[in-house]
């Protein structure tokens, strides 16, 4: 999985947190985009223009890495579903889930280096 490209999500993420519209996404949603396989599409969808995820959804740009980022997400959520606070110290904000799962991916691919 492509670093930069999971750089580009985590700040794009970082940004939108910033303007505390979002905050009130649950992690339910999450849950629900991430077992559909269809996270950043979901987050285009959701925040629209307030997030720019063109470079990470280019085939060309970043070759497989929108099925390789759900991937992980869906290995995340099989191994940690339900275990959001004592885990990952998050319980409110699905966006703040998906970016320190986003964080985790950067922590995987860095001790695969």
């Amino acid at each position: 999985m492509n670093w930069s490209a999971l750089c580009t999500v985590a700040q794009e993420l970082v940004a939108v947190l910033d303007t505390g519209k979002y905050n009130a996404v649950p992690i339910s949603k999450v849950y629900e985009a991430i077992q559909g396989g269809m996270v950043l599409r979901c987050l285009k969808e959701t925040i629209g223009t307030e997030i720019d995820l063109s470079a990470v959804l280019d085939a060309e740009t970043y070759p497989n890495f929108e099925t390789e980022y759900e991937a992980g997400l869906q290995a995340l959520f099989a191994g940690y579903a339900g275990q959001e606070r004592p885990k990952w110290g998050v319980e409110n904000s699905g966006l703040c889930l998906l970016l320190t799962w986003t964080i985790e991916l950067l922590k995987q691919q860095a001790r695969r280096a």
